[in-house]
């Protein structure tokens, strides 16, 4: 015997060849943390804090595997992107009053 056939062999994850864009998974599908962190332009830290405070909402695919509703990772993206966006626009709009 080799020690191929032998020792313990791990099934390997191969993604399916699919046609669908992140433009189509972002609409209707379900993305992975790491890539809604990073739209966000969050840490992991930051994201599960989020996640804890209900303001992204997670869900179980599979056993062990978690990921973010496509809908719901626009919201959270588009509401991070105005917590970063707002405090210059609130001192740009007082420096033009004054």
């Amino acid at each position: 015997m080799t020690p191929e056939t032998t020792s313990k062999r791990r099934r390997v994850h191969k993604p399916a060849e699919t046609d669908i864009s992140f433009a189509d998974r972002l609409a209707f599908g379900i993305l992975k943390p790491v890539e809604t962190w990073t739209l966000a332009g969050k840490s992991r830290t930051v994201f599960y804090n989020d996640v804890r405070a209900g303001k992204v909402k997670l869900r179980k695919i599979g056993e062990r595997a978690s990921g973010v509703f496509g809908p719901d990772a626009q919201e959270y993206v588009k509401a991070s992107l105005g917590e970063l966006i707002a405090p210059a626009q609130s001192s740009d709009c007082k420096s033009e009053a004054a």
